[in-house]
């Protein structure tokens, strides 16, 4: 079952919290007039959100909130003659594929009746919500206003129809209509039930929220590889100790002295850390908890408050080629990112040429023992020091997060050190811990049409940047020992800052 809220908003910034106190429930909510500035990012808690903003112009705009869970793809984002249009496809079981429109018309405009075949076209299973500020007699309103021959026309015709609802929409003083339109094809319009008006939001006069539900289910969004986990509920000792009875599986007598052993060993280790995990830490679940009425509107106004991630899930562009499902856009960004971000050119640099020769002169050398005091090896002190240091940031594609190590035990300390020195030893870095997952942040006042407009975050393995770290460190001492870095270097080190150079 799809369920689906429609309100004529006039401001959604102004109105949001009791929108989702009171509709937060639904599937889809669609809002007219919601009043949004093109450059200002606006979320809804739980919702991925779909808007078509007026440009150049107060008031206006129409919105599209789906629930994060539901798969969908943005189709139409659009306004012609003055009609305002948003239409999103979602994914059903009993269905291939619905859309679901909404659609504003200003008082002053005329309705542009090509939209609705348009739409019909792209999908013949479609709903279409909006305040189309016409009024039918035979509807509900006290009379048919001069606009309320076009959308006859269209029933007329039989492809678009209207739910047989007769409620009002709009009440202003002694005044009611019917705005707000239901309309849909054949067969999808039969699954249509529980039609409901609701009392205004914010003000007294006004459109009313219109609710139904669509008796079909709607197609789950895949869950991310990303693991969600609720580390204040987690039991570290039972993480501990499932750990543990895991590393002691592992024959210590196995040397580490190829690319295959130190894949495998990490593959183990990785693995141990994951089963312990699973059965110490919980997942998320969400509260049910019956609040005392005096506190409602206190915590809603808490989350209110709160900074929420703001989803873009408009259709994307790049060297002619537009992408609108999740895997497209992932391709289109790749090929961004590999043709005009991380393009490779010559260097003919004097510093780059001379830099490029030490290196092949030093890859041509053989690889000295790590017994030698040119590099001690890694010290299991070494290795609990830079643990203790960690953030609790996000986790790579192994899933493995900074909390299990600063919770880790004496054993899995003894097996990460041994892994890391045997790293350095055989210069082999474990294939999991080559790869990332990258997080999209949209630039402020940027086209999220565009690839060029989102800055890429690189999430690694929290194990290979913890090696990274005691390398830093090492490679950071040892310059600093032999006065490397000129005096003027003051970015990236210690006690230094690059006002400094100012001065």
């Amino acid at each position: 079952m799809i369920s689906i809220c429609h309100i004529n908003i006039n401001s959604i910034t102004k109105h949001k919290v009791e929108l989702l106190a009171r509709f937060s429930k639904y599937d889809v909510i669609s809002v007219n007039e919601t009043n949004l500035k093109s450059e200002r990012p606006f979320s809804l808690l739980g919702y991925n959100i779909f808007r078509n903003d007026r440009v150049g112009k107060a008031g206006g705009g129409v919105l599209l909130g789906v629930k994060e869970h539901v798969k969908r793809r943005e189709i139409i984002n659009k306004t012609t003659h003055k009609n305002e249009i948003i239409a999103v496809q979602i994914e059903t079981l009993l269905y291939k594929s619905i859309l679901i429109s909404s659609i504003y018309v200003a008082p002053t405009a005329k309705i542009d009746m090509n939209i609705f075949q348009e739409l019909y076209n792209i999908n013949n299973n479609c709903i279409i919500v909006g305040d189309l500020n016409v009024t039918l007699f035979e509807m509900g309103s006290t009379k048919t206003n001069a606009r309320g021959k076009q959308p006859q026309e269209l029933l007329n015709e039989g492809i678009i129809e209207c739910v047989d609802d007769d409620s009002t929409t709009f009440e202003k003083n002694e005044y009611e209509a019917k705005l707000d339109w239901i309309l849909g094809s054949q067969p999808l319009l039969s699954f249509i039930t529980n039609v409901e008006t609701h009392p205004t939001i914010g003000t007294i006069n006004g459109h009313k929220p219109l609710t139904f539900y669509i008796q079909i289910g709607a197609e789950p969004k895949p869950t991310s590889p990303r693991l969600s986990l609720n580390f204040k509920e987690a039991k570290w000792t039972k993480f501990r100790s499932k750990l543990d009875q895991q590393l002691m599986l592992w024959n210590n007598d196995t040397s580490l002295n190829s690319a295959l052993n130190i894949e495998e060993h990490s593959t183990f280790f990785t693995n141990s850390i994951m089963l312990a995990t699973k059965e110490a830490v919980p997942a998320p679940t969400p509260t049910s908890k019956s609040y005392p009425l005096n506190k409602v509107w206190p915590t809603v106004r808490k989350f209110h408050s709160k900074r929420i991630k703001e989803t873009f899930t408009c259709n994307m562009t790049y060297n002619n080629t537009t992408a609108t499902s999740d895997k497209e856009k992932a391709n289109l960004f790749g090929d961004y990112f590999e043709n005009d971000v991380y393009s490779y050119t010559d260097d003919t640099l004097p510093f780059h040429d001379q830099v490029t020769s030490q290196a092949s002169n030093i890859k041509k050398k053989n690889i000295t023992s790590l017994n030698t005091p040119k590099w001690k090896q890694i010290t299991i002190e070494e290795v609990k020091y830079h643990i203790k240091q960690l953030r609790n940031s996000s986790a790579g594609p192994d899933n493995i997060h900074n909390r299990c190590l600063k919770n880790s035990s004496e054993l899995l300390i003894q097996h990460l050190t041994k892994l890391f020195n045997q790293i350095l030893k055989q210069g082999c870095i474990p294939t999991k811990w080559k790869m990332t997952n990258i997080i999209l942040i949209l630039k402020p006042k940027k086209d999220k049409q565009h690839p060029s407009s989102y800055r890429p975050i690189s999430l690694l393995s929290c194990l290979g940047k913890l090696l990274e770290k005691i390398i830093k460190q090492r490679l950071m001492l040892e310059l600093e020992r032999r006065n490397i870095l000129p005096e003027n270097q003051a970015g990236f080190r210690p006690g230094k800052s690059t006002i400094y150079n100012i001065l």
